[in-house]
């Protein structure tokens, strides 16, 4: 499992929407478990594999899944992948979910 802890010293919030993409009255989701798809990063040999990611403590985790078809990869090199993807992008599970800092403001907005 890789970990990222912070981004310039502010620590991870939720999985969300951020505030400035809502509209009134919209649901606020804020999650610490989402997945983001290895595709992102891995192309179509990690098509379709869901990658957890939660928040633990402030900080990003994220773990390559166990299964008949991981066993046979890199788990170290997809694991570093697939975190800095997540720290630089907001495509989290089926909604789409941003990374959100404890600040409020999108991950991907801060490393960019």
């Amino acid at each position: 499992m890789k970990e990222q802890k912070d981004i310039n010293g502010v620590k991870f919030s939720h999985f969300g929407v951020p505030e400035q993409f809502q509209e009134p009255g919209d649901e606020k989701i804020r999650e610490t478990e989402s997945t983001v798809d290895g595709y992102h990063f891995g192309d179509r040999m990690l098509e379709g594999v869901d990658f957890p990611c939660r928040i633990v403590d402030g900080a990003l985790q994220v773990e390559m899944p166990d299964n008949a078809y991981t066993c046979k990869l890199n788990k170290e090199h997809w694991e570093k992948a697939a975190l800095e993807y997540a720290v630089r992008n907001d495509l989290f599970g089926e909604n789409e979910l941003c990374l959100i800092m404890e600040n409020g403001s999108c991950c991907y907005e801060m490393v960019q």
